[in-house]
């Protein structure tokens, strides 16, 4: 049972101190091309928001293609959270809204780890 949830990309619950990695579906919701993952807040070392694999830069322009909340593990293995994975304008809605809401991810799982 969530307690949150960040648009359609990840599900917390802040009682048990998890958070699931839904599931990536094609574009009918039919077939799964990659499963869920449930990650414990213990076992997570870092939490970063990524754009084309480098920090997100303020006053950046051009197109972003692919927008990650990276979760580094406590066991060295890391996890992608993919927000965007088609190319974007950056001062474009859809890249300014799903930003907002990775760096919330981001900024929340590093609230409940402290």
């Amino acid at each position: 049972v969530a307690t949150g949830a960040v648009g359609t990309f990840a599900r917390y619950n802040d009682r048990t101190r998890e958070l699931l990695i839904c599931p990536i579906r094609d574009v009918t919701g039919m077939e799964v091309h990659e499963g869920g993952q449930v990650i414990a807040y213990d076992d997570i070392a870092s939490v970063e928001v990524l754009d084309d694999d480098e920090p997100v830069c303020p006053g950046r322009t051009g197109h972003c293609a692919n927008l990650v909340v990276r979760i580094d593990c406590k066991d060295g293995a890391s996890r992608d959270v993919a927000f965007l994975t088609t190319a974007q304008n950056r001062k474009g809605f859809a890249y300014v809204h799903t930003l907002e809401q990775a760096r919330f991810l981001a900024a929340h799982l590093d609230e409940m780890r402290s």
